[in-house]
């Protein structure tokens, strides 16, 4: 999972979440002036302005088009090989609810 912690009126923050949402990327916003007591753990981390971006392959803070475009290529990687394997069991078997709305949300 893919969280984005960033702030109010930062040019930075929104164009981390535009190449996100442009590229069909789940995550998670996490708004540090609307939820402060996110700052110290931030802190802690070494993390001194926004946005900060933590996923399971990369971290970092700012706009950082490289680390921004290694993190999309990751996950539009991931979306395909699990719309295959969920197709694949579709195809032995009947299709189910459950499965038809895992696909869709993906």
């Amino acid at each position: 999972m893919i969280k984005v912690y960033s702030k109010n009126n930062c040019p930075q923050c929104k164009m981390v979440k535009k190449q996100l949402t442009m590229n069909d990327i789940n995550f998670q916003e996490i708004n540090i002036d609307e939820n402060p007591e996110y700052r110290p753990y931030l802190k802690d981390r070494g993390w001194q302005s926004a946005p900060v971006v933590e996923s399971d392959i990369v971290d970092f803070a700012g706009f950082n088009p490289q680390e921004l475009r290694k993190l999309i290529n990751h996950y539009k990687k991931i979306r395909p090989n699990l719309v295959l394997f969920l197709s694949k069991i579709t195809a032995r078997k009947r299709t189910n609810r459950l499965i038809c709305a895992i696909i869709e949300v993906i």
